[in-house]
């Protein structure tokens, strides 16, 4: 960890956004084709972002302004020219059957296969298809026999056997060389490209899929999916620099995502304020990301604030309440987070984010048992799920059993490196273990991804003083003292 580059230059990625107006037009236009394909993510979230726009004759807002930011000269420079040559799409009205790409006589298989598919029929709608060729038909059949054979394996669990993964593995190697072959034969689009680089990144050949996702991106830029799955991919800040990504304001969006991720909040904040410049200050996916941004920052009331805000303007959204439910447990304000609780379970009760909030719910009133009931709910729903493998490592910590502690706190640092949490939970265990200089290595791991946090630093200075290095300690001690120390523990130390 301390020979990462904390400090490598990320922030020249930006790409000027065009007018609202063809923002819009491609948005509409791209809708159309991601909802055909039943990419209803991509499609939900370019919806989240037309809501926003400030478009025709109606007057423009002032862009609103993120609190204790001020912009930094290296944003504005860093912010490549719109390229003349882009080519912007013609308005077309959504979801216009007629205007789709798809051969006459295989139209009306293609409609009876998507209302399978939007039942989760996933083996009936690729029946419907096997005989169609055109490019959205034979997308949605790939793309519902991979959905199912990956809902059926994950819905065994651990009740799979070695030959069904076998059979499951074998499956994905057919589909990859069935669309290599597509595209080879240069008869796919961009939207097979991601499906091969989805497929890739089951295989664990991601290389190859960080090149197919990049490709498909470059062809349509539009599919949220990708960058998605892109990001997934990409946990290093040293990576992320090195992306080659095309020219378009949709990467403005995607380094938004990844920013928040590796913890770059300032950069975070900085390509935020240029994207409510330009016109998107309503867009809630934005809004979302500042309070998460504020709560990394550890500016609480702040945080409080903008997510309080987010339930205002939509207040059955469940996504990031987590880490609203997150704020609410440190703040001990049970009564919030139980109408927190109720509110998520009334909505949907078995989102990964339900599950997040009734696990803190139940922590905060004690009962770590109910807790971690929940916690694990929410790892079977979502196995990668970082906040759960965190949370849950704190709970084994409440019930002194270290070793799954530790396991837990490992897991979520597989996922993600830059989960200092997870650091800094390591190192608490270490600790009562007394094993100290364990301990130290794991929060300076912390301190490193939280520099200014005097939490770290003053964990730091502790396990110093315990290893009978007085003064390292004690310069830990007051170093923590300048950070702030809102909890005054290293006031309290230096008094010692």
């Amino acid at each position: 960890m301390s020979n990462y580059a904390m400090d490598v230059d990320v922030a020249k990625v930006g790409c000027l956004v065009p007018k609202m107006d063809d923002v819009k037009k491609e948005l509409l236009v791209s809708m159309n084709e991601l909802y055909a394909r039943g990419l209803k993510t991509s499609c939900q979230w370019s919806s989240d972002l037309l809501l926003s726009l400030e478009v025709g004759n109606n007057p423009k807002p002032l862009a609103k302004k993120i609190e204790g930011y001020k912009r930094p000269k290296i944003i504005r420079s860093c912010l490549t020219s719109v390229p003349k040559n882009m080519s912007v799409s013609k308005p077309t009205d959504l979801y216009s059957i007629d205007q789709l790409p798809i051969a006459y006589h295989e139209m009306e298989l293609y409609l009876h296969a998507r209302t399978c598919y939007n039942a989760k029929e996933y083996q009936r709608a690729s029946f419907w298809l096997k005989n169609c060729y055109s490019k959205i038909p034979l997308f949605l059949k790939m793309y519902s026999d991979y959905l199912a054979a990956d809902s059926n394996i994950k819905n065994i669990g651990s009740e799979a056997t070695p030959s069904m993964f076998k059979e499951y593995r074998n499956f994905l190697d057919y589909l990859s060389q069935l669309l290599e072959s597509i595209r080879q034969q240069k008869k796919g689009d961009g939207y097979l490209t991601y499906l091969l680089g989805v497929v890739y990144v089951k295989l664990e050949q991601y290389e190859a899929a960080v090149n197919m996702l990049v490709e498909s991106i470059n062809e349509v830029p539009l599919n949220w999916h990708a960058w998605m799955q892109l990001g997934d991919l990409i946990v290093d800040r040293v990576k992320l620099s090195k992306l080659e990504l095309p020219n378009h304001w949709m990467k403005n969006f995607f380094y938004c995502q990844k920013y928040l991720d590796l913890q770059l909040n300032e950069q975070m904040l900085g390509m935020t304020q240029y994207l409510f410049n330009c016109g998107f200050s309503d867009s809630i996916f934005l809004q979302s990301r500042v309070a998460v941004c504020y709560h990394n920052k550890r500016y609480i009331e702040i945080a409080v604030q903008k997510f309080q805000e987010l339930i205002e303007i939509e207040p059955c959204r469940l996504e990031n309440m987590d880490t609203y439910s997150n704020l609410l447990y440190v703040q001990h304000q049970r009564v919030e987070l139980a109408y927190l609780a109720q509110r998520a379970v009334k909505i949907d009760k078995y989102r990964v984010e339900t599950c997040c909030i009734l696990g803190n719910y139940y922590s905060l009133h004690g009962e770590h048992q109910k807790a971690m009931r929940y916690f694990h709910r929410a790892l079977k729903l979502n196995p990668l799920y970082l906040a759960a493998w965190t949370l849950l490592g704190q709970e084994y910590m409440e019930l002194k059993n270290s070793n799954d502690a530790i396991q837990s706190y490992s897991k979520a640092l597989e996922i993600n490196k830059y989960e200092y949490r997870a650091w800094y939970g390591l190192g608490q265990t270490y600790e009562i273990l007394g094993m100290f200089k364990h301990s130290l290595h794991f929060f300076k791991q912390a301190q490193l991804l939280r520099p200014f946090d005097s939490r770290m630093i003053i964990a730091v200075g502790n396990v110093y003083e315990k290893l009978g290095n007085v003064d390292m300690a004690f310069q830990s001690y007051l170093k923590g003292r300048a950070m702030g120390d809102d909890e005054k523990l290293g006031l309290i130390y230096l008094a010692k």
